[in-house]
């Protein structure tokens, strides 16, 4: 549910069969669905000497209790370009880029850490990207186009199209196995933050992506002063192409051939390092390298 959109939009012509637009939009999110465990226990109030957790919970005849309620809040603001050629001579393409924020009190209900303290959690949205720019164009080859019989079959019906997307990495958030603040289970213990931890892109590397010795462990008994989602992900860096070929059978009969190849350059994009562990700050998997695909379709 949201209670505030505000959308602030311009376009203009720059030349012929080009349009370029310029936008603004903002939303604040309400009342927004959020579970969480109520039967959270309590820090103790001597880290050093600690009670059993069945004393510091509500309700001690019961292990987690979730409540659902409508508590959740959003915001969200973005600058939205779009830069478009309309289709003219055999050529079209379409690039757009956002600019954007996007902050909420948790996207799931793991992530939360003190339950009696919600408003700690505010943070990036887990689907924050602050650059986006994606764009696809397709070009219709305009070779023989008076040529006739075999000749003509071969050279004509060829087009080129391809897709690029660009865009950061999603935000996560380092955090500590276990229960180290001893108030049951069912939350996200967070590390004590030190200094940023997020590392330049020359010293990111598979074996360290971010500087883990930002991240220390909270005192037990204690929860850690880390924000949600502080380090940033590895970004998207794609490129996919395509070649089709259309030929003719009958007036109302045609062949087309398509040749489809995703990642060409064979770009390496990784998926998000281990947030916690021995392993912590390491990149283990990775996305599909270079895939080729062929196809043939009738269309009649």
């Amino acid at each position: 549910m949201g209670d505030g959109r505000r959308y602030l939009n311009g376009q203009r012509k720059l030349a012929k069969d080009w349009l370029l637009e310029v936008g603004y939009v903002g939303t604040r999110g309400v009342k927004l669905s959020k579970r969480w465990n109520f039967n959270q226990a309590r820090l103790n109030a001597d880290p050093l000497h600690p009670t059993p957790i069945s004393s510091r919970v509500p309700f001690p005849n019961f292990v987690s209790l979730w409540n659902s309620v409508k508590d959740g809040t959003s915001s969200y603001h973005g600058l939205q370009v779009r830069l478009e050629r309309t289709f003219s001579g055999g050529f079209y393409i379409l690039s757009t880029y956002s600019y954007s924020k996007c902050t909420d009190l948790g996207t799931t209900q793991s992530d939360s850490q003190n339950v009696y303290d919600r408003k700690a959690d505010w943070g990036l949205c887990n689907f924050h990207v602050a650059n986006r720019f994606n764009a696809s164009y397709g070009w219709k080859l305009p070779f023989g186009q008076n040529l006739t019989g075999f000749a003509g079959k071969v050279a004509k019906g060829w087009q080129v199209n391809s897709i690029v997307q660009l865009q950061d990495g999603v935000p996560f958030t380092p955090n500590v196995p276990g229960d180290p603040a001893r108030v049951g289970t069912y939350y996200t213990p967070r590390f004590n933050r030190v200094c940023d931890g997020n590392l330049p892109d020359s010293q990111q590397t598979v074996n360290r992506f971010f500087d883990t010795s930002c991240f220390v462990l909270p005192q037990s008994g204690t929860f850690g002063n880390s924000a949600r989602n502080v380090i940033f992900g590895p970004g998207l860096k794609s490129v996919d192409f395509s070649i089709f070929k259309t030929t003719n059978i009958t007036e109302t009969v045609s062949v087309q051939f398509r040749a489809e190849i995703f990642n060409p350059f064979n770009q390496s994009n990784y998926n998000e390092p281990r947030k916690n562990g021995p392993l912590i700050g390491r990149i283990l998997t990775e996305n599909d390298a270079r895939e080729l695909q062929f196809g043939l379709k009738i269309i009649f």
